[in-house]
C-alpha cells in the first residue's frame, strides 16, 4: 500500500470496496495540519502496511468520521492508537466509542487549516465535508459520486439505476436521503461559497480542477 501525493501536505488511497457485486472503492484522505499533526479522514481496513505509511509521514492525532455511513473498519484504530481522537457525527452506531461527536464548530486545532461545513436536511448520514484552505481542495464523503464507466453488464446496469455511471453526482439513494431540501440546500451554498476548486471524493475519481463548477452542476435539480 502506497499512499498518493495530492499536493503538499495531503496524500490520498483508495481500497477497494464491494457493494452488492460492483466496485464503489473506499478513499482514505491523510491531511498534515500547519501544527505537524497528521489528520485522518476515512480510514482504510488497518494493517501493518497502513499504519506503517501513516508512520513514515508523521504522528496521526485526528481520525475523522465524516458521514454516518463510513461506519466500517473502526474498531482496529481505537484499539492501534492511544493518546488520539476520534472525531464522528452524531448517528454513528453505538458500538463505536468516538472521543469526540461534531457540533457546528470546527476543532479549534484544525481551524487555521479548513473550513468545515456540516450538510444539513439529511440526518441519515449527518455529512460533514471540509474544505482545505490552503490547496483549495474540497474533501467529502459520500455528496458526489465520480464513476466512470464499467465494462462488467451488472456494475454498468446498478450504477446506471442509481444514476451515477459514468458521472459526477449525487445516487438516488443519496437524493433518496434528503429529507429537508431547503436546509439541505442552504448547507450546499455555503459550501459553495467556500474557495475550492479540486474535489477529493470518497467513492470514485477525484476531480483535480473545476470541482466547484462540477458541484453547482450536480445539484443544479434543487
Amino acid at each position: 500500500m502506497r499512499l498518493n501525493v495530492v499536493d503538499e501536505h495531503i496524500w490520498e488511497v483508495s481500497d477497494p470496496l464491494q457493494i452488492l457485486g460492483v466496485e464503489f472503492g473506499h478513499r482514505m484522505t491523510v491531511v498534515k495540519l500547519s501544527s505537524g499533526d497528521l489528520w485522518v479522514h476515512s480510514p482504510i481496513a488497518l494493517n501493518e502496511a497502513v499504519q506503517k505509511e501513516l508512520g513514515s509521514l508523521g504522528t496521526p492525532q485526528y481520525f475523522v468520521a465524516p458521514s454516518a455511513f463510513h461506519d466500517m473498519y473502526w474498531k482496529p484504530y481505537f484499539e492501534k492508537f492511544d493518546n488520539v481522537e476520534f472525531h464522528g457525527v452524531s448517528g454513528m452506531p453505538a458500538g463505536l466509542t468516538f472521543t469526540h461527536t461534531f457540533s457546528e464548530t470546527i476543532p479549534n486545532a484544525w481551524a487555521k487549516d479548513f473550513d468545515m461545513i456540516a450538510i444539513e436536511g439529511i440526518p441519515m448520514l449527518n455529512e460533514h465535508v471540509f474544505v482545505h484552505k490552503k490547496t483549495k481542495t474540497l474533501i467529502l464523503a459520500d455528496l458526489v459520486f465520480n464513476f466512470d464507466t464499467r465494462q462488467k453488464l451488472w456494475e454498468r446496469m446498478f450504477l446506471s439505476m442509481n444514476g451515477v455511471h459514468g458521472k459526477i453526482g449525487p445516487s438516488r439513494m443519496f437524493r433518496a436521503c434528503i429529507k429537508d431540501k431547503k436546509a439541505f440546500r442552504g448547507s450546499l451554498d455555503r459550501l459553495l461559497a467556500c474557495d475550492f476548486d479540486r474535489v477529493i471524493v470518497g467513492h470514485g475519481h477525484n476531480i483535480e480542477t473545476g470541482g466547484k463548477r462540477a458541484l453547482e452542476h450536480a445539484y443544479s435539480f434543487l
